[in-house]
């Protein structure tokens, strides 16, 4: 399990972190390779390659996400 409030050191493990939290919300249909690069431009934007950031990005995805049918 990730912690998402450690710092992290590489961009590697900040992708990892991401790709893990991704996986609990399966209303993120993103393929691997978007999430990797979705990931990478919100990382570069919002000034670094964070667990916290990470989880921010993970936040904002779900934020934007259709709901489904009732």
């Amino acid at each position: 399990m990730f912690d998402a409030v450690k710092g992290v050191t590489g961009l590697q493990e900040y992708l990892d972190i991401v790709k893990g939290i991704a996986l609990r919300y399966p209303e993120i249909t993103l393929s691997e390779d978007e999430l990797v690069k979705e990931a990478y431009r919100w990382g570069m934007w919002y000034g670094g390659f964070t667990g916290r950031r990470a989880q921010q990005f993970i936040n904002h995805l779900l934020g934007h996400v259709e709901p489904g049918p009732k």
